[in-house]
């Protein structure tokens, strides 16, 4: 087995038919795996030795220690660095305490390669996603904690999210799509380029999540908000297809209002497009709807904000 390849492997730079095929190597063959712990050793150390090229150390943060049990591997390596005496590694004890760290360690990472369950791609992505962008719009996306709103919703520089978490939440994301195409992985996939102004990615991945649940609320509702984010940046550049972009919107914005349960984001997300269609009658109906269903909500003082700047402009 060429170590080339194992580091390819462990820095996420191989095919997903080459990674699943070595994959199935590691249950079979013991030195194959024997060859993948010295390796994910030697990268650890390389890593914390500052001896990786720069784009193999930006692999090594966004895709090695996406794994919790690298992290934590990583963290006791530097443990044992900053508080070993240097005459402790000549102590026999020690190091078959070590070892046997070493060894539950690695232990640790195959099960995250080969034995984890199949949504912590997704679980691990979307957690890496919403740290990078806790808020990245005006509008609500599906399962988004409150967050205060961005101060610009426009241009190139808004939205400076977090580079490594950015990074980890599109190579994560992107692979649940591959090994687990599903209603969840396509919609987060989808958020993720919602959050990053890509509208277009952000449609194709948000239809092909609704093909597989084309009653879910939720999907229906980022799909309408991708369309109206679209249409907005169109409107603001002067563009006449911000019109249809508009219609779009709200065409699956209602499906979701109408879906059981009910989508408060896509209420919400509706209130800001027919401010937008300037349809302020409509606004003002469903910002009180949405006062009136999510009352104890962060969400509902921005609602109410967005209610009064209306009564004001047509007091």
């Amino acid at each position: 087995m060429n170590e080339a390849l194992i580091r390819q492997y462990l820095l996420g730079n191989m095919a997903e038919a080459q990674k699943l095929e070595l994959e199935e190597r590691f249950v079979c063959d013991p030195n194959v795996l024997e060859m993948v712990e010295i390796i994910e050793n030697d990268l650890i150390e390389e890593y914390l030795d500052k001896e990786l090229s720069d784009k193999d150390r930006q692999r090594f943060e966004t895709y090695f220690l996406a794994a919790p049990q690298r992290r934590e591997q990583l963290k006791i390596e530097k443990a044992l660095r900053e508080k070993r005496p240097p005459r402790i590694l000549s102590n026999p004890y020690f190091m078959m305490a070590a070892a046997a760290v070493i060894l539950i360690g690695f232990g640790l990472g195959i099960w995250y390669l080969i034995g984890k369950p199949r949504n912590s791609d997704l679980q691990t992505g979307m957690d890496a996603l919403k740290k990078a962008y806790p808020r990245p719009l005006e509008a609500r996306l599906a399962d988004f904690p409150y967050s205060p709103p961005p101060r610009s919703t426009r241009g190139k520089d808004q939205n400076k999210a977090d580079t490594i978490e950015d990074d980890a939440a599109k190579t994560l994301l992107q692979h649940a799509t591959q090994t687990e195409p599903n209603a969840k992985s396509f919609q987060a996939y989808g958020q993720f380029w919602l959050a990053k102004k890509d509208f277009n990615q952000a449609i194709e991945n948000l239809k092909k999540a609704l093909s597989y649940e084309p009653s879910n609320g939720q999907i229906l509702s980022d799909l309408g908000t991708a369309y109206f984010e679209k249409g907005r940046d169109e409107k603001d550049q002067g563009l006449a297809s911000a019109s249809n972009d508009f219609d779009q919107s709200l065409q699956y914005l209602n499906k979701a209002v109408d879906s059981k349960p009910a989508s408060l984001e896509a209420l919400f997300n509706r209130a800001l497009l027919y401010e937008q269609m300037g349809n302020t009658q409509k606004a003002e109906e469903d910002w009180q709807e949405y006062i009136k269903r999510d009352p104890n909500s962060p969400w509902t003082d921005d609602a109410m904000r967005k209610l009064n700047d209306l009564k004001e402009k047509r007091s």
